[in-house]
């Protein structure tokens, strides 16, 4: 027999040299060949190649617009600076960005349009909107009438379009108008409720009726929910009001609502004896108005300002205010300062008595004074003052606020005297809120 062969298989005799290869390299302690030390820059020479790589990044971002529109990127001055310090080309000056605009928390806010009225409005109805824009007709009262008057005349001047009914073609004309009112100025509460019952006695019309006909009802609707709901209304809280107040009571108001100022004349008209501090605020300044009809009528009146408030409900033994409208949850949106007021009299044990009609009442739920809203600017041109060359900041100023119901003690209705928490009681009794910011 022959002896095994000592001499390893191929595959273990090529890799018998790469091990012992691996085994003699040492490792490398010194640079490689050909390395070259890199030269130690002083501070000076530091600072000035900082100040080279910041113009060759800004030329190259001035470039880049010329570059997308089609030019070489790669012959772009600024693109590539050369490492051996040649002159670069002078950059170009990028254009000024525009200036950012800045929306803001109340941005949404900004209702008013200035558009002009739709080629379909009424004559009656562009003229109060423009009223509106212009901020003649403020109080929730006053507006609800202007907006009932001019609808009036939009019924009087109606005219009933050939191979249709009243009750359609009129709800279809009605939109426009008021579509117009809602560009111009956000409806109040008071306005919706209004709207609604409206359209509601619009769509109940008789199919067959005549236009002359349907139009002497609608306008005798109009008449009658205004002295309903507003004129005989505002007599039933006065008198309620009138009888929580006693001789000898120092009341607190704030700006002017016509039911307070109802409830004060009741007052005076029974031989109460009162005195009333009237607490005003910028910009309206309302206060001053009833002010001087108290004054007129014989009541003991003082006037003071929202932050002198605290003084004088010190020694108030009553605190009576107004509303624009009333949530189904009991708060109270009202002039802007309204709150201020009903919390520092909660502060003091002072009751706090709300007047207000029924018609007011809404079923939606608000927290807060920033999510439904009007902005008022205190520029009366409505221009922000310029100072030299530089605008100055334009000031603007919320209209309403929201009191919640833990600092009212009653609702004055013509329902009666009712808490805060049966607000979503009658709302549901009347059937009448159907929650709609729009009421179209």
């Amino acid at each position: 027999m022959t002896a095994p062969s000592e001499t390893p298989p191929p595959a273990e005799a090529a890799a018998a040299p790469q091990k012992k290869e691996k085994k003699e390299r040492k490792p490398q302690t010194g640079p490689p060949e050909g390395y070259e030390k890199k030269k130690q820059l002083t501070k000076a020479e530091r600072r000035e190649l900082q100040e080279k790589q910041r113009a060759a990044k800004a030329a190259a971002k001035g470039d880049a617009p010329d570059a997308k529109k089609g030019g070489d990127a790669k012959k772009a001055p600024g693109a590539a600076a050369p490492k051996g310090g040649g002159e670069k080309p002078p950059a170009k000056e990028s254009p000024k960005p525009a200036a950012p605009k800045h929306t803001g928390v109340l941005a949404h806010l900004e209702a008013t349009s200035k558009k002009k009225p739709p080629s379909d409005a009424h004559a009656a109805v562009a003229a109060l909107g423009l009223r509106y824009a212009a901020g003649l007709h403020d109080g929730a009262n006053e507006r609800c009438v202007a907006m009932l008057a001019a609808f009036k005349e939009f019924v009087g001047d109606y005219q009933l379009a050939p191979n249709t009914t009243v009750n359609r073609d009129l709800d279809k004309k009605l939109k426009p108008q008021i579509q117009h009112l809602i560009d111009r100025r956000p409806l109040s509460a008071s306005m919706g409720a209004a709207v609604r019952k409206l359209r509601r006695c619009i769509a109940t019309l008789d199919p067959e009726m005549s236009a002359e006909d349907a139009k002497a009802a609608l306008r005798d609707e109009i008449d009658a929910y205004a002295r309903e709901r507003i004129v005989l209304a505002n007599e039933a809280i006065a008198k309620l009001a009138s009888e929580k107040l006693r001789d000898g009571d120092v009341v607190v108001t704030f700006g002017r609502a016509d039911a307070v100022e109802s409830a004060l004349y009741a007052a005076k008209a029974a031989g109460t004896t009162l005195r009333v501090v009237v607490v005003d605020a910028a910009p309206a300044l309302e206060g001053r108005v009833l002010l001087r009809r108290l004054n007129a009528a014989g009541l003991d009146c003082a006037y003071c300002l929202l932050h002198a408030a605290p003084l004088h409900l010190k020694h108030a033994t009553k605190v009576v205010l107004g509303a624009d409208a009333l949530f189904s949850n009991g708060a109270v949106l009202a002039a802007a300062g309204t709150a201020g007021v009903a919390m520092l009299a909660s502060a003091q044990n002072v009751p706090v008595l709300v007047c207000c009609e029924a018609y007011k009442f809404h079923d939606r739920v608000q927290l807060d004074s920033v999510a439904s809203n009007e902005l008022v600017d205190l520029d009366p041109k409505g221009k922000a003052p310029a100072d030299g060359d530089k605008p100055r900041a334009r000031a603007r100023h919320l209209k309403y606020d929201v009191t919640p119901a833990t600092f009212v003690s009653a609702i004055v209705s013509e329902h009666g005297l009712l808490p805060p928490s049966a607000c979503a009681v009658l709302i549901r009794e009347m059937g009448e809120s159907e929650g709609k910011e729009n009421p179209l």
